[in-house]
Order: C-alpha cells, then sequence, then structure tokens
C-alpha cells in the first residue's frame, strides 16, 4: 500500500472544516427554533389572552421554573426576548436559507433596537460581529422627537431594492453603506424627497441599475427622475459645478443637504475628514442660504 500523501491531508482538512461548519449551523438554527417556539407559546398562551399582571407574574414563576431545571438562558429578560423575536420575525423559519441566519447573540442585538432598520439588518448577515453591530444601531439610534421614514407603497418598493443594490458596500468608517440612504430619507417631510433621498446613491454606485430600472421597480413621476438624475454625479464634472446644477431643483436640493449634512458628520469615520471636507462644507452652506432665502 503506497504511503499517505501529505497532500491528501489538506482534503481531510476541508472535509473536517465542512463538518464543524454544518454542525454550528445546525446548532445555531435548533438554538432560534427553540427561542421562537418558546417565544410563540408565551405570546399566544399568555401575553395575547391574559391580564398585563397575570402576564408579568406567570413569566416569573416560569422562568424560576426553567432556570432551576436548565439552568442559566431563561430569565425573565430571555423569555421576554424569545416573545419580541417571535412577533419581530414571525415567517423567518420560512423565507430564510440556512446559510441566511445570524446567530442568536446578533437577534439578541437587534431586539434592543426600537427602530425599522433592525427588520433590514438579517440581510447583512455575516457583516458584522454582535458587537460592531451594537456600536453600529447605537451610532444609527435617533433621539427622542427625530424624524422618521415615510412609509408609502413607493417607499417601501424603494427600500427593498437599494437593500439588494447596496448590498456588501460599505462606508469609510466600515459600516453597511445603506444605513446612509436610510439616515438621510428620514429626514425628510414628503413621499417625493424620500423616494429621492433613498434612491440618491443608487445610479452613481450600483452596477447593473439604471433610471429605467429603478423607475419600473418603483414607479417615479418626471419631477422625482429629475432630481434623481441631478443628484448623480457624473465625475467629469467639478464638484461644485454639480452642486450648483442641482440647486434649484427643491427636491434635490433638500436631499442634498441632508446627504452632505451627513457625509459632514466626522463621527462616522473616525474623526477624520475626507480631501472634499471644506468644499463639501462650502457647498452646503450654499444649498442652505438658498433653501432658506439667504440667496
Amino acid at each position: 500500500m503506497p504511503a499517505f500523501s501529505l497532500a491528501k491531508s489538506g482534503d481531510i482538512s476541508a472535509i473536517i472544516e465542512t463538518s464543524q461548519r454544518h454542525a454550528i449551523r445546525a446548532v445555531n438554527i435548533a438554538l432560534l427554533k427553540r427561542n421562537y417556539l418558546i417565544g410563540k407559546r408565551i405570546d399566544e398562551e399568555i401575553l395575547s389572552t391574559r391580564s398585563e399582571d397575570y402576564g408579568k407574574s406567570t413569566i416569573k414563576n416560569l422562568s424560576a421554573f426553567l432556570t432551576e431545571k436548565y439552568g442559566s438562558g431563561f430569565d425573565a429578560s430571555s423569555l421576554y426576548a424569545y416573545v419580541k423575536f417571535y412577533r419581530y420575525f414571525p415567517n423567518i423559519f420560512d423565507s430564510l436559507s440556512p446559510k441566511s441566519f445570524l446567530s442568536w447573540s446578533h437577534y439578541r442585538v437587534l431586539l434592543g433596537v426600537e427602530c425599522d432598520l433592525a427588520l433590514y439588518l438579517p440581510y447583512f448577515q455575516g457583516c458584522l460581529s454582535p458587537i460592531l453591530l451594537n456600536v453600529t444601531i447605537s451610532a444609527e439610534k435617533k433621539p427622542e422627537g427625530d424624524k422618521v421614514m415615510i412609509y408609502t407603497k413607493r417607499t417601501k418598493a424603494a427600500m427593498e431594492l437599494i437593500l439588494r443594490a447596496h448590498q456588501g458596500q460599505v462606508d469609510k468608517g466600515g459600516y453597511p453603506y445603506v444605513f446612509h440612504p436610510f439616515h438621510v430619507a428620514e429626514q425628510m417631510k414628503d413621499e417625493s424627497t424620500c423616494l429621492v433621498a433613498l434612491l440618491h446613491d443608487v445610479l452613481e454606485d450600483c452596477e447593473g441599475y439604471s433610471l429605467e430600472k429603478v423607475c419600473q421597480e418603483v414607479g417615479l413621476n418626471e419631477q422625482e427622475q429629475r432630481a434623481l438624475l441631478l443628484m448623480t454625479h457624473d465625475e467629469t464634472i467639478p464638484y461644485r459645478d454639480y452642486v450648483i446644477a442641482l440647486s434649484s431643483d427643491p427636491i434635490a436640493r433638500k436631499v442634498k443637504i441632508a446627504d452632505l449634512t451627513h457625509n459632514l458628520d466626522l463621527t462616522r469615520v473616525g474623526g477624520i475628514p475626507t480631501k472634499k471636507h471644506a468644499l463639501m462644507q462650502e457647498c452646503l452652506k450654499m444649498l442652505k442660504d438658498i433653501e432658506e432665502g439667504r440667496a
């Protein structure tokens, strides 16, 4: 029998590592299903059908029973997290492939977020560790009383489009790029400006997305199309000229003010200004002067 070739050891390592990944994935899905089913049972049989006081008392007693029998992981806060997991992601096991699930640590971070973006973050599975995800969410959470997203049939279609279009892209701070158009859109006060804000970087930065394709998926009127084209920077045109050209359009001007304000926030990039920082500040002041009637 010939001697065992060390070259074959690579094949064996691959077999072992693949098996380990499959095992880890299987354990994670089993844990998620356990938490989901516990949350579903508590929600349907305790919280949704009984009084609030009864629910609190029952969960406290259930927590004590489960902790005594099975150990950690069943305190009252964990049980409420299981309920929230079920409520946030009621169809999760029907809609995701086994490779698409986040870890329970990721979902536990998401469950602490009171914003709609939490529902979209599973699209970025594998992009952020639970710790970095927590930091990212903390940076993106908005103060009480601040702007919120406008939800219509078209803005929802635009959100779905940019999740696909910007998938895998990160900003200069290393965070998923799609946070930026979401943030800009949340500053808008009407559907048209919200749509252009959500889509403002798609034509410029996302391969395979033309104005025709965007209009087909979202549906933009002529005014919105014009604003979106004005927001799209042709690199052959000097940046100042590009901003001057869009300044006369009320939709593009409002979106660009919010866009520049967010891009000039140095906390996004670790306090390091870009080469265009001073130029962007100058353009922002010009646009604000026009918007507020000072120019």
